[in-house]
């Protein structure tokens, strides 16, 4: 069994496993479970390479980092040079993790397609990234700061507003100097964009670029 892990087939299935256990634990609500195992075939995977002599601890030190960074950017967005920086420096520590550069890229290749499928999937079944929903105002605080309550806003549907945060795709927009949650449909918007609310499901508002 470890002779099969070892190789690079094996390292890049354990890989491309581990991130598609990451995506599944951005969009549902089994986070613990899959961010544990997704966690864990991680350290499997930067461990058999060790192993075989194929990476190091600075490759492993590269990864952590790169992915301190992205959870930094997410947490406190910039202009995206954290982040990118981040991208930068996980897909150096998995190209320097394998003995053969070809299989590297392959992988990386794989993975890059393995989350792009899913999200396309997760967000045409109606979910939706909110792994950082505690960074983000869900509930209103206080109406005389200009914060809505209400748990429906059907009446919003077709005004325009301005996002006050960025919406990657959640974020916060406000409409007549009320600021309201909102997101978008797997779309990025900047800050200070100005936005349409095109419907609402459930309590959430969605929103898409004003054209």
């Amino acid at each position: 069994m470890i002779e099969i892990l070892s190789t690079s087939i094996g390292l890049s299935a354990i890989f491309i496993i581990a991130v598609a256990f990451l995506v599944s634990m951005i969009f549902t609500k089994e986070k613990t479970l899959y961010g544990i195992l997704s966690a864990i075939l991680f350290v499997i995977f930067f461990i058999i390479n060790i192993k075989i002599g194929s990476a190091d601890l600075m490759v492993v030190f590269l990864f952590a980092i790169g992915v301190l960074l992205m959870a930094i950017e997410v947490f406190v967005p910039g202009f995206g040079i954290i982040g990118s920086v981040g991208i930068i420096l996980i897909v150096f520590s998995v190209y320097n993790a394998f003995e053969s550069s070809f299989a590297a890229i392959i992988t990386l290749l794989l993975s890059f397609v393995a989350i792009i499928g899913m999200v396309y999937i997760f967000l045409r079944l109606g979910y939706s990234a909110n792994i950082f929903d505690r960074a983000i105002l869900k509930t209103s605080l206080n109406t005389q700061e200009g914060y809505n309550s209400k748990k429906r806003h059907d009446d919003l549907i077709g005004k325009e507003a301005i996002s006050v945060t960025v919406l990657r795709p959640s974020g916060k927009i406000k409409i007549d100097d009320k600021i309201y949650d909102a997101i978008t449909e797997g779309v990025y918007v900047p800050k200070n964009e100005i936005v349409e609310v095109v419907s609402t499901k459930n309590s959430e508002i969605i929103v898409k670029i004003k054209e």
